[in-house]
């Protein structure tokens, strides 16, 4: 008797998924050649000025405004690449491992812009995530700086806590700031959205977008919330950890 054939398998292609994979190696090509081009704008100004004011001419008020506002606009453009950047990278270049949460947390605490004004208080009950390490240093540097940058005292109170639900790993960063009112929240997971204008608090609108990008591609689930008793903003994101075999 012949033995029994065992069915062949063979995995089906994702066309859906192979278009996201291309779209985002495309952006990633643009947004990295694109800063180049950016970053000499950005000194072009400078250059400018300085070679006026050898030459001995003396500029108006006005075309000194002028400068300041293009250098202002492309360092904003800069950011906004740099953004996409990080965007795109979500999942790749990384191996994925068992991280220890707290000092993570400490190299990114100890990068964020104003955050010493910040008391921080941590409850690390649950210290171990297994993830990439750059999606854990992306993820905890997203949330923190969206609690300092949209606080309009620049000071404040922090909590960040980690703990097991099931067997998901919990992250959750809440703040004592002006929150989002509950209608805004779901538009504001999107990528460069924004409560108010660039103007008013500079940032791309990329921060809580790749946040959920990377809780998304965890099998994760973010969400936003009012913060300790009815203030601020937390937000919660549960990442899939595997099953222990």
């Amino acid at each position: 008797m012949q033995p029994a054939l065992r069915p062949e398998t063979h995995q089906v292609p994702d066309p859906a998924a192979e278009a996201r994979a291309e779209f985002e190696e495309f952006v990633y090509i643009l947004s990295h050649d694109l800063r180049a081009s950016i970053r000499a704008m950005s000194e072009l100004p400078e250059w400018i000025h300085e070679d006026l004011l050898e030459a001995g001419l003396d500029l108006p008020d006005s075309v000194v405004e002028y400068f300041g506002l293009m250098r202002t606009h492309t360092a904003r453009l800069d950011q906004m690449l740099l953004d996409l950047l990080t965007y795109s990278r979500v999942g790749r270049m990384q191996t994925v491992q068992v991280l220890d949460v707290g000092p993570a947390l400490n190299a990114v605490l100890g990068k964020i812009s104003g955050i010493g004004a910040f008391e921080i208080t941590r409850d690390l009950s649950q210290s171990n995530i297994r993830m990439g390490d750059r999606d854990l240093d992306m993820l905890l540097d997203c949330l923190l700086t969206n609690a300092v940058k949209h606080n309009p005292e620049g000071a404040g109170h922090i909590r960040i806590s980690t703990h097991v639900a099931e067997r998901d790993v919990v992250i959750e960063v809440s703040d004592d700031g002006p929150g989002i009112p509950e209608k805004e929240r779901e538009r504001l997971l999107g990528p460069m959205t924004t409560l108010k204008s660039r103007d008013e608090i500079e940032g791309s609108g990329m921060g809580l977008a790749i946040a959920n990008k990377i809780t998304k591609h965890y099998d994760g689930a973010l969400e936003l919330a009012s913060g300790t008793d009815g203030r601020g903003l937390s937000v919660r994101v549960q990442i899939k950890q595997p099953l222990q075999s």
